[in-house]
């Protein structure tokens, strides 16, 4: 492989964890709060910003949570 393929491989696997991360946070949040979960970003956005604030607010802290949790275990294996 070349370098721009191997820079592709990376990008789609950085993409494919950011997505599972999401997928996360929707299975999550489920009982309470309906997250969308569509491939297309905008979709998403537009569902978004049509939950009540109360309920964007706990996805959101949710959502930050479950990233320092990441950042923190992706930290002690390196």
């Amino acid at each position: 492989m070349d370098r721009k393929q191997d820079k592709a491989n990376i990008e789609k696997v950085k993409a494919d964890y950011w997505e599972d991360v999401w997928n996360v946070l929707v299975d999550l949040t489920k009982e309470d709060i309906d997250l969308p979960l569509h491939k297309d970003v905008k979709v998403e956005e537009d569902e978004l910003w049509k939950l009540s604030r109360d309920k964007q607010e706990v996805a959101l802290a949710v959502l930050i949570q479950l990233c320092d949790c990441l950042v923190w275990w992706t930290q002690r294996y390196k």
